[in-house]
């Protein structure tokens, strides 16, 4: 096996694309809303960086997070906001790989 076919790929690597879905939610009062999300995923830098956006809505409401993640080293590091609330956090975590 040459060198590029026994190197393991990067943990984000795989997800460029585009996702879409919908599907109901219910709120705390107990009522449940229709809902739909569309997922952007724009991977930079051979795997290791990945851009995403995340944007849901119902009847009364919507979302959008986006994100800018890093893999180094196995640990995986970056900042996320809502951008419909002034909330911005950074994080770091070790990757988590599905089986």
């Amino acid at each position: 096996m040459g060198e590029a076919g026994a190197k393991a790929a990067s943990v984000f690597e795989t997800m460029n694309g585009t996702w879409r879905g919908s599907g109901r939610i219910k709120l705390a009062n107990g009522r449940a809303r229709r809902i739909s999300c569309r997922a952007y995923y724009n991977v930079k830098n051979k795997g290791h960086n990945l851009g995403l956006a995340i944007r849901c809505a119902s009847s009364d409401s919507k979302i959008e997070l986006l994100a800018r993640l890093r893999e180094t080293n196995g640990k995986i590091s970056g900042t996320w906001k809502n951008a419909h609330l002034t909330l911005q956090v950074m994080f770091m975590a070790p990757p988590v790989m599905a089986v």
